[in-house]
């Protein structure tokens, strides 16, 4: 896969191939930067899942990477973030010891509105504890 093109995968469930996309090749995989496209439409991706979406069936090693995310690389996608692996084994279930790439550790981004309300709250709380101290003070 060239610059300029894109890998588009939709994660979609943790079963490989009905669940989520999976593409299984056999003979040499070259990453010469093309984008990750990936798409969470409909499901909520599982923080502990391990979503092997290329995976290299002759144990040749995968040369390159896709753009911009380099092996250990979050990735935004959606409301999510996760982490890429060049080097996952399909076939023992892991992260390492193989070839092939995974996504995994996705976590969902909270949305800003969520984050400025937080932030309300406590600058409200934060607030109520100064006046009650001054209150305190007042009072000896």
């Amino acid at each position: 896969m060239n610059s300029g093109s894109t890998f588009a995968v939709h994660l979609g469930g943790i079963t490989a191939v009905t669940g989520y996309g999976q593409v299984d090749i056999t003979g040499t995989i070259s990453l010469n930067s093309p984008t990750l496209a990936i798409d969470t439409t409909g499901y909520n991706p599982i923080s502990t899942a391990k979503y092997f979406i290329l995976v290299d069936g002759s144990g040749s090693a995968i040369s390159g990477t896709f753009a911009g995310l380099a092996n250990g690389s979050p990735i935004a996608f959606g409301n999510f973030v996760g982490t890429i692996s060049y080097t996952g084994s399909f076939s023992a279930g892991t992260l390492a010891g193989g070839h092939d790439v995974v996504i995994y550790n996705v976590a969902s981004v909270p949305e800003p509105n969520g984050i400025l309300a937080a932030a309300l709250v406590a600058f409200g709380l934060l607030h109520r504890l100064r006046r009650g101290a001054r209150r305190l003070r007042t009072a000896l």
